[in-house]
C-alpha cells in the first residue's frame, strides 16, 4: 500500500491528486510493462476512485488519469464522461505501449459478469468493448 503523498514524479502540476494528499490510502496493482520504458501503473483509492499512471520514458514523466466512484445502477456497467465506468471493482489492466490499453472491471450485481474497456489515448477516455457474462 501507498499512503500519500506519492513520489513527486507522480504528483503532476495541476495536483488532480488533492485527495491523495489528504490522506486517502492507494493500494497500487501490479505494474504493466509493454516495452523497457512504457509503463501502466493502475491505482485504487480506499475512497473507490480509480488512477491509471503512464509514463513512455522510463519513470521520467508520468501522465495521470484519475476517475470518480459515483453511485450507480448495479445492474448495468456506468460510463463517466470519460467513458469509463467508475465504481466497479478492478480485475485487469494491460497494454502494449503508452496509448493502447484494456482495463476488466467486475460487475456489481452478482451476475458473474465483468466488462472489457480500451483506450487510445493514453487513458484519458475508454470505450466498452466488450461484456463477459
Amino acid at each position: 500500500m501507498i499512503t500519500a503523498p506519492l513520489p513527486s514524479a507522480l504528483v503532476p502540476a495541476a495536483d488532480p491528486m488533492a485527495a491523495v494528499h489528504s490522506g486517502i490510502t492507494l493500494t497500487p496493482e501490479p505494474m504493466t510493462t509493454p516495452t523497457a520504458s512504457t509503463a501502466w501503473l493502475t491505482l485504487l483509492a480506499g475512497n473507490g476512485r480509480i488512477a491509471f499512471a503512464v509514463t513512455s520514458d522510463g519513470g521520467q514523466r508520468w501522465q495521470i488519469h484519475w476517475f470518480a466512484a459515483p453511485r450507480h445502477d448495479p445492474r448495468a456497467a456506468p460510463a463517466s464522461p470519460s467513458g469509463l465506468p467508475a465504481g466497479l471493482p478492478w480485475l485487469a489492466t494491460t497494454a502494449t505501449g503508452a496509448r493502447h490499453a484494456w482495463v476488466l472491471l467486475a460487475s456489481t450485481n452478482g451476475s458473474g459478469d465483468s466488462y472489457l474497456y480500451a483506450t487510445a489515448d493514453g487513458g484519458a477516455t475508454w470505450h466498452r468493448v466488450t461484456t463477459f457474462g
